[in-house]
């Protein structure tokens, strides 16, 4: 019974990581299709995840007395 009930919950969490992974590749792809109907280049396959990298490296806004409240 327990080793089911691990394998599911694994299962679960792989699966969700893969989609979490692959979700920029897909968004990549789709810009991709979307210039080549339009006649042009578009960006790289891979920008959704340059994008990704450069938003996490950015550091935190926090103005006024209750920068706890804008959260």
């Amino acid at each position: 019974m327990e080793n089911s009930v691990v394998q599911i919950i694994t299962g679960g969490l792989s699966n969700a990581v893969i989609v979490l992974l692959l979700a920029p590749l897909l968004q990549g792809v789709q810009r991709r299709i979307t210039a080549i109907i339009q006649s042009r280049q578009g960006p790289p396959l891979l920008q959704p995840y340059f994008d990704l990298l450069k938003l996490l490296g950015k550091e935190d806004i926090e103005s006024g007395d209750m920068p706890v409240m804008q959260r």
